[in-house]
């Protein structure tokens, strides 16, 4: 059974903990027409920098708020994390030198499978994902997350849910291997991943217990919402807001009371 949280529509208490806004990017382009429901183009994402910047919000990964929970890092006000699912080419070639420009980091899942296909890596594509050889180039400028080795997808499987019928055995031996090659895939190009976006925001308990038994202390869903964090067990099922793409900085900013 899978678990939903509510969305959070209390305004923000300092007793309620840290504010964290997680914004969930996808694609990002040059060209502007080519924006849609989950594809930015670059002056944009930029314009969503400033404007947090501007607000008071630190922008940080999601490795920062586990050392915020630890007590390692000066905690902060507010903080926002920038995320972009699936691993795009164009968010490291659009994304990244606006990152420098703008001292901040963001944390990128990668699926294993798209990484590891030269038909899926294909630079000739606006839409060509990056290949392990990139994710290794930005593993120091930006925090790779896994997005799963192969279940980014709705055929059959959805996401990484259980199939009808299927046995827990099965489910769970599926799952184990799916996310321990993704894991290993990650460690060697990067370093040990401790952040996991669920594919299309499908989880359950089952996912969440094999992750922590793995090492992962975060977990990315795409339940829309604002996050307040206290201790480190917050940072799991994190909400997150789809940046659709065709609204503006200023309407996407004002739409979510960011």
């Amino acid at each position: 059974m899978f678990i939903f949280l509510p969305v959070s529509t209390v305004a923000y208490a300092k007793d309620e903990g840290t504010k964290v806004v997680v914004l969930m990017y996808h694609g990002v382009v040059k060209d502007k027409n080519r924006r849609d429901t989950y594809v930015i183009d670059n002056l944009e994402l930029e314009k969503d920098i400033k404007y947090l910047q501007k607000s008071g919000y630190e922008i940080v990964t999601t490795s920062d708020l586990l050392s915020v929970t630890k007590g390692k890092m000066r905690p902060h006000q507010k903080y926002a994390v920038l995320t972009f699912d699936d691993g795009f080419y164009g968010n490291f070639k659009y994304g990244l030198p606006l990152f420098e420009k703008y001292n901040v980091s963001a944390v990128f899942a990668v699926v294993g499978k798209y990484a590891s296909n030269k038909i899926y890596t294909d630079k000739s594509s606006v839409f060509a994902y990056m290949d392990w050889e990139d994710i290794s180039k930005i593993s120091n400028k930006v925090e790779i997350a896994s997005h799963s080795y192969d279940m980014h997808n709705l055929k059959g499987r959805k996401g990484v849910g259980k199939r009808k019928g299927e046995s827990d055995s099965a489910y769970l031996k599926c799952i184990t291997e799916d996310f321990e090659k993704n894991d290993l895939l990650i460690t060697k190009h990067s370093s040990k991943p401790l952040t996991f976006a669920y594919p299309y925001g499908i989880y359950n308990k089952t996912t969440e217990m094999l992750l922590e038994k793995m090492g992962y202390k975060i977990t990315l869903t795409c339940n829309e919402g604002i996050n307040y964090i206290k201790t480190e067990n917050d940072l799991k099922l994190l909400k997150r807001i789809n940046r659709d793409g065709r609204l503006s900085s200023s309407e996407f900013m004002k739409k979510y009371k960011i």
